[in-house]
């Protein structure tokens, strides 16, 4: 922007305007993201022939990655403007515990009712409160004997998330406005953990491995790239608006010419240009935003439904996929009301 001439004085240009991240398509992103989950796992447990094509098309917006990459994203935005710790831990508490815990209660009854074995009630006592805390990878053996095996395999993943909501409030008086050369050294440091993840997997015990899995570290590579774009928003979204369509192409390119590395555990260069890719579409493209962001209700409610269809027999025909999905969007919109519900009285 050229700067103006009046009587003979030069008027500088006005500055810049910071960049508006609020305005994104990221809630119908996560939806997606959240509906190729419930997708996945309901071909696979309910045995459902569907088009290779619509598997390719959905397998784009894989989860799990694209969950966490964002939440390091968005977390980070939130600590920063959060006045202390305590403001934080209720918001992040707010967002997570309330529809959590009313998914661990529909899933309980759902156990009681349906499941043809017998009930340990002590240790089903034991599952709820790990379900409902961070140890949602444990499954007593009587539950086997339920639905899939596990009630609700989906939630392994809240443990992970909770770690990070935890860690980035240290991470993030470490790395804020520091040096963009810290920031190289830190995502570096956790690319390259990711990348020994197959010789863990070769050396370590079969039981260490798994919870090796189950902690934040193998998955920090995620979570910190998410934050760098959060760090340096200003500068990143505009570029990441502006070449979504390459980065996107070049994750295309990566995943199927088989040109990556660590694809053990969702392949590096693949998900380090599609995240990034579909957060810049998701600023480029604000109008496609829906207000309301269910994408949570779907992550937790549907392994219930599923388990349910199990339990009735109701697996092979592929309508049984749109009944999943219709109960799920329904539980989840609920639950997202229930959610706010809450927020609102607490601040009453």
């Amino acid at each position: 922007m050229e700067a103006n001439v009046d009587n003979g004085k030069i008027i500088p240009p006005p500055p810049p305007r910071n960049f508006d991240y609020r305005k994104n398509g990221l809630n119908t992103i996560k939806i997606i993201a959240a509906i190729q989950v419930l997708y996945n796992h309901t071909i696979t447990h309910l045995q459902l022939v569907v088009p290779t094509w619509i598997t390719s098309v959905l397998g784009f917006f894989m989860g799990v990655p694209i969950f966490f990459m964002l939440s390091g994203f968005l977390i980070w935005n939130s600590v920063g403007k959060s006045k202390g710790l305590k403001e934080y831990a209720s918001k992040r508490f707010g967002r997570i515990f309330p529809e959590l815990w009313l998914g661990v209660v529909i899933e309980l009854i759902c156990i009681v009712l349906l499941i043809d074995a017998s009930i340990d009630w002590l240790l089903l006592a034991i599952f709820a409160f790990t379900q409902g805390t961070v140890l949602q990878f444990w499954t007593p053996n009587f539950l086997r004997a339920y639905g899939c095996g596990t009630p609700n395999g989906s939630l392994w993943t809240m443990g992970v998330t909770i770690q990070f909501y935890i860690a980035v409030w240290f991470v993030y008086k470490l790395l804020h406005n520091k040096r963009v050369w810290i920031w190289v050294v830190a995502i570096a440091t956790s690319i390259a953990i990711k990348l020994s993840d197959p010789l863990l997997e070769l050396y370590l015990p079969i039981l260490v491995y798994k919870l090796w899995g189950q902690t934040i570290i193998k998955w920090f590579w995620l979570f910190i790239i998410g934050a760098f774009i959060g760090e340096y928003r200003e500068k990143v979204l505009p570029f990441l608006k502006k070449t979504w369509w390459l980065l996107l192409a070049i994750s295309i390119l990566c995943q199927y010419l088989g040109f990556d590395v660590g694809k053990d555990s969702y392949g590096l260069l693949t998900y380090a240009t599609r995240v990034p890719g579909l957060i810049g579409l998701a600023y480029c493209m604000p109008h496609i935003n829906l207000k309301i962001d269910i994408s949570y209700g779907i992550y937790i409610y549907h392994m219930i439904i599923v388990n349910i269809m199990i339990e009735l027999g109701f697996v092979g025909k592929i309508y049984y996929l749109f009944i999943v999905l219709i109960i799920t969007l329904l539980l989840a919109f609920g639950s997202y009301c229930f959610a706010e519900h809450i927020k609102k009285k607490r601040k009453d």
